[in-house]
């Protein structure tokens, strides 16, 4: 049998790259475990076939020496096996769990003047979230309730800012997917920033701590827009210091209106 390769030792891996590698090393064990056993099964029959061949009982002695070493070898390869097994236990209850899928947005029906309205925005694919970066978003409904992206194409990350028409209450729901490539031994976190011109009147702070590769998040608030004539700018910033990949994502902001 050829020794097992292990990645190199300064090399940076995700959890999920680590637990399978630990995976596999106990699938390399057992199948040495395997060798080992059938090594002594050929040797106690060899040795029995050679004590009939040649019908010498001063060799019974030797036969039973065999036996009592190969006894004692089961024996280790039993603890052995408990080991490997709750070493197998850990890392499979350590791997990432299928993400639940985002939930549904409302239907829009503008018809009705007390039946909720939802926008949604949804967050561009595949991107690279860096620190104190905006996450960058896309409009794929609008029910004509004024909440829209920012189109002054002289606002810094405008394609980030979502515009909420002011003294209105809105509820908002966050639904993330995110792939955390670098390290695994960080919080992520992020904010919900709900701004009036350049101050902050409102903000929201969200951490994971599954220190996972695979990081889902959902969250839902409510907040009202103070009554003002600059419509209040909602913004989504990550805070973590290692960037994420993105996979998918969406934020819904549905009026709610006092019927």
């Amino acid at each position: 049998m050829s020794m097992p390769e292990f990645p190199e030792k300064n090399l940076c891996v995700t959890m999920e790259e680590a637990l399978n590698a630990v995976i596999m090393s106990i699938s390399m064990e057992e199948t040495a475990l395997s060798h080992l056993l059938n090594a002594e099964g050929e040797k106690i029959q060899y040795a029995i076939q050679y004590v009939k061949s040649n019908n010498c009982s001063a060799n019974l002695q030797k036969l039973l020496e065999i036996n009592e070493s190969a006894d004692s070898l089961v024996g280790q390869i039993n603890e052995m096996q408990l080991i490997l097994k709750s070493k197998l236990r850990l890392a499979v209850n350590s791997l990432p769990k299928p993400c639940r899928p985002c939930r549904p947005c409302r239907p829009c029906r503008p018809c009705c003047p007390c039946c909720p309205c939802t926008s949604v925005f949804r967050a561009i694919g595949d991107q690279e979230w860096n620190c104190n970066e905006n996450l960058c978003l896309e409009e794929i409904s609008n029910c004509q309730n004024g909440i829209e992206l920012c189109e002054d194409k002289c606002q810094e990350d405008c394609n980030s800012l979502i515009l909420l028409p002011s003294g209105k209450k809105y509820e908002i729901e966050i639904d993330l997917e995110m792939i955390n490539r670098r390290s695994c031994n960080c919080d992520v976190s992020f904010e919900l920033e709900f701004c009036n011109g350049c101050d902050i009147i409102h903000s929201e702070k969200y951490s994971n701590d599954s220190r996972k590769s695979h990081i889902c998040f959902s969250e839902s608030l409510t907040f009202e827009t103070p009554a003002s004539e600059r419509e209040t700018i909602l913004k989504l910033r990550l805070l973590s210091p290692q960037s994420l990949k993105v996979v998918c994502g969406k934020i819904a902001i549905t009026e709610i209106n006092n019927c």
